[in-house]
């Protein structure tokens, strides 16, 4: 018996030995599926914004296009400017985001969704398999029961093991090709009325109108098509498109495989292009090390910059909220003004840029937006959309603490420690 019962226990060490083998084999493998990049940019000092936009077009994958009209939407008119865009809907109406969660707001948009696709239009409805994983699934039925096609991004399963950590995190409405909203909205009920107090959330959406729609409705079917295999294709989905205003636009959203992102680019030349001027609302803000040398950099060169972000009793992540504490220090002593809002959630992910340039999307300001995660930005080349981005941030300073350098090295001992460990999982917050 003693004799079985070492070879069962040496059978168990040589089984306990592979697995642990095979286990660090997967995990490097699909580390190295999306190996970070952390590029350190060179820029020539005379880079204008309005002057080389269509360089950062370019180099963002992207393309400027002109003649677009770009309206803010702000706060809880999300909910009515959503609607009236679904409701106008003749041929086709995409809709992509990823946190749905039933309640008074979900049950008003899939109602809307439903009765379009009850009248015969082409409603195609993508949500995040994790972010919507507290979807009623009687909601998403009564949509299908009317004709809508619904859809979840990379469900948990085991097929889709080496994507399981990238979501897709847009936040996009499109309406016959012609007519888009972009930006940080979510479907939630905290997004459309005050929750025990506090008012809504702090967010900005953006109606889009002109030909940049085009780009944004390539960046819903580039999601669409990996899930569904079937492509959206004819003039109700990418009609010619005329002029509708004064701005020049691009849309950031693309993430090559092996290169770095559209987004990444696109934000981090933003920090190096700056001259006078650069404001970021953002409710996550966990720089790398390159872009805590481009924040500082600016401010050497003499750019005022400013960030805005939740406080850490605000904040739905204080796990985020903490580890983007961590190194706030350097940031600090060497110029960078930081806030946090204490109203709410501050939710807006806004940069504006020598008040001539602004970035309205999905995009948060730390590793896993950069690297991981689907996303989207419009880039706008509007002074008085500008103004306006610039006067909600000021309003919102009037509603926040910045934090001082001192107090900052001052915060409690379990905090420095909670800041700390929760730095370590930055990669994947």
């Amino acid at each position: 018996m003693r004799g079985c019962s070492r070879r069962v226990l040496a059978l168990l060490a040589i089984a306990a030995a592979l697995f642990a083998i095979v286990a660090v084999v997967l995990a490097v493998a699909l580390r190295s599926v999306h190996h970070r990049h952390h590029p350190r940019f060179h820029l020539p000092r005379a880079a204008l914004i309005t002057r080389d936009l269509p360089s950062l077009a370019g180099l963002a994958h992207g393309e400027v296009r002109e003649g677009n009209r770009v309206e803010l939407v702000e706060d809880e008119l999300y909910l009515p400017v959503c609607l009236a865009l679904i409701e106008g809907a003749a041929h086709s109406l995409h809709f992509e985001t990823f946190l749905w969660r039933t309640g008074a707001m979900s049950a008003r948009i899939a109602a809307a969704l439903s009765a379009r696709a009850a009248a015969g239009v082409d409603v195609r409805v993508l949500l995040d398999s994790f972010g919507s994983n507290d979807a009623d699934e009687r909601e998403l039925e009564a949509m299908r029961a009317a004709g809508a096609e619904v859809c979840l991004m990379r469900p948990i399963r085991f097929r889709y093991l080496g994507w399981l950590n990238n979501r897709t995190h847009r936040k996009v409405v499109v309406a016959d090709g012609r007519r888009a909203l972009i930006g940080g909205h979510c479907v939630d009920d905290r997004w459309m009325k005050p929750t025990r107090g506090a008012p809504v959330v702090r967010d900005v959406s953006a109606r889009i109108e002109g030909p940049i729609v085009s780009a944004i409705q390539s960046a819903f079917c580039e999601n669409w098509i990996e899930v569904r295999g079937d492509v959206p294709y004819g003039p109700h989905v990418f009609p010619r498109l005329e002029p509708r205003g004064e701005t020049a636009a691009l849309i950031a959203y693309m993430r090559p495989s092996g290169g770095v992102s559209s987004l990444k680019l696109l934000h981090y030349l933003a920090l190096h292009v700056a001259k006078s001027r650069l404001w970021i609302q953002t409710p996550y803000f966990v720089p790398d090390d390159c872009a805590r040398d481009a924040l500082t950099d600016a401010v050497a060169r003499g750019v005022d910059v400013r960030v805005l972000m939740p406080g850490l009793r605000t904040t739905d992540n204080r796990v985020v909220g903490h580890a983007g504490q961590h190194r706030l220090g350097p940031l600090l002593e060497r110029g960078v003004r930081v806030y946090r809002y204490r109203r709410t959630l501050l939710h807006q992910k806004v940069w504006t840029v020598d008040g001539e340039l602004a970035l309205i999307g999905s995009v948060n300001f730390d590793e896993r937006s950069f690297d991981l995660d689907d996303q989207i930005t419009l880039a706008a080349a509007d002074p008085s959309l500008t103004r306006a981005l610039d006067e909600r941030f000021l309003a919102d300073l009037e509603h926040s603490a910045e934090v001082e350098p001192a107090r900052w090295k001052a915060r409690p001992r379990v905090q420095k420690i909670s800041d700390a460990l929760a730095y370590v999982l930055r990669e994947q917050l």
